[in-house]
């Protein structure tokens, strides 16, 4: 996860005017090996976070609703 994106990851990634397809292919190791002091809900919204495709990403709105913050008051928030 989140090496060089791929078309299996990103459909039409290598049709975006600034994609080379000479760059190298890294392969990832995913966000548990880089962060290795976040609990199983923060490594998952984290991962939504930053999803290649930003159709895909998860949203603001959406982000908020996560489980990772379900110990917050979101009294204080307006939502849509």
């Amino acid at each position: 996860m989140y090496g060089t994106p791929t078309e299996k990851v990103w459909t039409g990634v290598t049709k975006l005017a600034n994609f080379k397809m000479t760059f190298p292919q890294f392969k990832g190791k995913g966000l548990s090996a880089y962060a290795t002091n976040l609990d199983t809900n923060a490594l998952d919204l984290m991962a939504k976070m930053v999803v290649y495709d930003p159709y895909k990403r998860i949203s603001a709105k959406q982000a908020l609703n996560h489980p990772y913050f379900d110990d917050l008051d979101k009294s204080q928030f307006y939502f849509n």
